[in-house]
């Protein structure tokens, strides 16, 4: 029996990958800083995800600094601040939670408080958050993120910090709030430039937000229609969601699902389209494919999702996804009644049992 690989649960092959990690720690540590819970010494890599992440690592170092030491977390006493410039602009964009799309512009001389209190300029209302959070200021001329005690932290870049200095396009995380630091030049073209991609994308999973999904499914199927070319859609529903929040949590299922959306995008082309369809639904808009085609990789993706290793604070969660496939023919008069074909696919699938892929 062959091994399987950790994170796709993919078959395991030659040990070649295994002695490229030992001969490049960086990648090694890059691969836990995702997956925490893989261990080099003690488990295998297939070679798809090696060198998926091999590339995002090759691509993350040639954007930013990366070290071979091992993510932890940073402490007052270890930051050095750098002079920088005295007029430069900075604020807060809220890319997940309340107040989505809104900014919070940071002035030279005030703090910005992040907390549960009606009291802070950024209002984080979950049982998580402590009531003052976390705070963001100017140190030394250069903006700084500090922890202020909180019970379940601050994270930036998926690291927890106590504080930290900010970069133009760091990523932070308060509790289930998704926030990001925009400063630097042209600071206004940055800003309408991450609000139009708010209008796209889904804050919590990076892929296709529903309004967008749509747009672009009416658009395909009259291309598809008008040239009479393949078009073939697949909606995926993650099984027993529900239970799943309600045993470890609403952040544990974020969690998932921004885990699934990474897993699923990874094995789709350019020229594909991937939507999160609904609270734990995801959509895929396959131009120029056969439905035979589309029902491979459906069932490839759902093997994925059922092997893949999802551990969250220690606990090892197991996630399975029912699938409905359908595709463009004569008698489907518009994108409606193809979506309609794959849910009650769906519905089959789940009716048989769920972790199945049936097609219209």
């Amino acid at each position: 029996m062959n091994e399987k690989c950790p994170i796709c649960g993919l078959d395991v092959y030659g040990f070649e990958v295994v002695f490229e990690l030992r001969n490049n720690p960086a990648i090694s540590n890059f691969i836990k800083l995702q997956h925490p819970e893989w261990n080099q010494n003690n488990e295998k890599i297939c070679r798809d995800c090696f060198e998926l992440y091999k590339k995002e690592f090759v691509d993350f170092r040639d954007n930013s600094e990366v070290t071979d030491e091992p993510t932890v977390v940073k402490h007052k006493n270890e930051i050095k601040m750098d002079d920088g410039s005295d007029d430069e602009n900075a604020s807060v964009i809220v890319l997940h939670g309340n107040n989505i799309g809104k900014r919070f512009e940071i002035k030279k001389n005030e703090i910005i408080m992040i907390g549960r209190s009606s009291k802070c300029d950024i209002t984080v209302a979950e049982d998580n958050v402590s009531r003052q959070h976390a705070k963001i200021y100017r140190r030394q001329k250069k903006f700084v993120i500090e922890d202020l005690g909180s019970t379940n932290g601050t994270f930036v870049n998926t690291k927890r910090i106590e504080i930290q200095e900010l970069s133009d396009g760091d990523i932070i995380l308060v509790g289930n709030s998704i926030l990001k630091f925009i400063s630097g030049s042209n600071f206004e073209h940055k800003y309408h430039k991450e609000l139009y991609r708010l209008a796209t994308i889904d804050g919590l999973t990076q892929i296709l937000n529903k309004n967008f999904f749509q747009a672009k499914l009416v658009e395909e199927f009259s291309r598809a229609k008008r040239y009479g070319r393949e078009l073939s859609f697949i909606l995926m529903d993650l099984d027993h969601f529900h239970k799943l929040n309600n045993t470890y949590g609403h952040l544990a299922g974020d969690f998932i699902l921004r885990n699934v959306a990474s897993l699923i995008s990874r094995n789709l082309r350019k020229e594909d389209f991937f939507g999160r369809y609904g609270g734990e639904e995801f959509a895929i808009l396959l131009p120029e494919i056969k439905i035979d085609n589309a029902m491979l990789l459906a069932e490839k993706l759902r093997s994925i999702v059922e092997h893949a290793n999802f551990t969250y604070e220690g606990d090892r969660i197991s996630v399975t996804t029912s699938i409905g496939v359908s595709t463009v023919t004569e008698s489907i008069a518009n994108e409606t009644e193809l979506v309609k074909k794959a849910d009650d696919a769906l519905y089959d699938a789940k009716a048989k049992g769920r972790n199945k892929v049936e097609r219209a």
